[in-house]
């Protein structure tokens, strides 16, 4: 446990690893099966995800043997969530279904609900936003029968999360509100403040800058009185950005500056990320260009840093945050050096970012991005930076490809939603594609291991947001 919290993973495993073999050698099939499970959330916690997922299914397949239906379903759960933190959704949703038909026939309604706040994540990946908010209105219904304040107050929040990527303003408020009661009701301080948090992005969204900012500041008592300094630091973004858009710039730079240590002390690279881009747009709007190329050219870094490592849906919400600090970047290097070095240096520089811009659009997966969030497609971006220099540099080439770029993905992105349309139509009793059944193997407890771990219960839905 020590090497554990130390972050020294050769060290734990080791001692996990002997724990495992003591238990085998004396046949304790049932301990065995959790301590396998075990060294599985371990390796998955330290980012090891193939050995967390051999050890999932490791602990799986004991667990049939031993037939613990029970345990069979965590296991599947967890094997999910593996999948899922690397961004294979389309995988997670069939080990998420697979239990979820367990967790039915055992009566597992802890873990049902779970389930169903995890597919519905799943759902809301894909955009289908509505599909999510079935999913989360059965789970609320179930948990209301049995359920505790706190987790009914993480899936109310989650449900608020879906009305609001529908622009459905009163049903989020509705949501995030109830969601709000029960949490007050519970002892989860973290889930108080991330829910206080989502109440204040709506507000601050609704143009509400006062009611935001109240609620932040809520939100920033508790995680003080907690001394957690990293949430601490993403809840001074928060008032921050209320602070731009009051216009009180040169207070909400102070802030965003203020917040950076504590994030790079803590490791959180995608706070980090988006603190020096918020942080890029104060500067820029002072006029401090040099200082704002430098905080998009740390929010750049840090994005490919956190791109080369994901998979999947995460790997183009980087792709697409990437490319948006690049054209940032292009931007605010252009004038600082315009004032410094005259227009023939701001040309080069210019055409770098448009270049660097380029090379990253090349693996073409941001599109999908662009194209699920509404944001604005690569042209109109890339467009800001190529106008600071109409007169001198050429792109109408660089557009027209970036152009065929952006259709050919817009196709995928079609076909990619079919896709998801049609796991949404199966769900409700449609179509449902052939799938090969999930084949189970028998040995001995005392045979060789391949060891599968996790956390021996189901873990409660957690609310995304900040």
């Amino acid at each position: 446990m020590v090497a554990r919290r130390a972050g020294r993973f050769e060290d734990a495993a080791g001692h996990a690893q002997e724990r495992i073999d003591l238990l085998r050698s004396l046949d304790r099939c049932e301990e065995l099966a959790v301590a396998i499970n075990d060294f599985g959330a371990m390796a998955v916690e330290f980012g090891r995800y193939a050995d967390g997922i051999a050890r999932y299914e490791e602990a799986l397949e004991l667990n049939q043997q031993l037939g613990r239906t029970d345990e069979m379903a965590i296991q599947l759960t967890n094997i999910g969530h593996a999948h899922q933190q690397q961004g294979d959704y389309r995988l997670a949703r069939q080990l998420f279904e697979k239990a979820l038909g367990i967790a039915r026939r055992q009566r597992m309604t802890d873990l049902q609900t779970a389930l169903l706040n995890n597919i519905g994540e799943l759902y809301r990946a894909w955009g289908l936003d509505r599909e999510a908010i079935e999913l989360y209105r059965e789970a609320i219904a179930q948990e209301t029968r049995s359920g505790s304040g706190d987790s009914l107050a993480s899936l109310y929040n989650n449900l608020g999360q879906a009305h609001r990527s529908l622009y459905q303003w009163e049903s989020a408020q509705e949501a995030y509100q109830l969601a709000e009661r029960y949490v007050l009701q519970g002892e989860d301080r973290a889930l108080t403040a991330t829910v206080l948090s989502n109440r204040g992005e709506l507000q601050r969204e609704l143009g509400d800058l006062d009611g935001a900012a109240a609620l932040y500041q809520r939100v920033l008592a508790i995680d003080q009185e907690l001394g957690v300094p990293a949430r601490v630091a993403i809840r001074r973004n928060n008032l921050a950005l209320v602070e731009l858009t009051r216009g009180n710039v040169a207070d909400a730079a102070e802030m965003l500056a203020a917040a950076l240590e504590p994030l790079r002390e803590a490791g959180e690279l995608v706070d980090v990320g988006r603190i020096q881009q918020n942080l890029g747009e104060a500067y820029f709007t002072l006029g401090r260009f040099g200082e704002a190329a430098g905080s998009y050219a740390e929010a750049v870094a840090v994005k490919e840093q956190l791109r080369t490592t994901a998979t999947g849906a995460a790997r183009r919400d980087y792709m697409a945050s990437e490319l948006t600090s690049y054209q940032s970047l292009a931007l605010a290097a252009a004038k600082y050096l315009a004032d410094q070095l005259g227009e023939r240096m701001q040309v080069a520089l210019t055409f770098a970012g448009l270049e660097a811009a380029r090379q990253s659009l090349a693996e073409g997966d941001a599109m999908l991005r662009f194209a699920n969030i509404g944001m604005p497609s690569p042209i109109a971006i890339l467009a800001t930076p190529a106008d600071v220099v109409a007169t001198t540099l050429d792109t109408e080439a660089f557009l027209a490809e970036v152009e065929a770029s952006f259709a050919e993905q817009l196709a995928a992105l079609d076909r990619r939603n079919r896709s998801g349309e049609d796991l949404a139509a199966a769900r409700r009793g449609g179509r449902r594609r052939p799938h090969r059944p999930f084949e189970w193997k028998v040995r001995s407890c005392g045979g060789p291991v391949s060891v599968a771990a996790g956390s021996a219960g189901a873990a409660p839905p957690r609310p995304p947001g900040p």
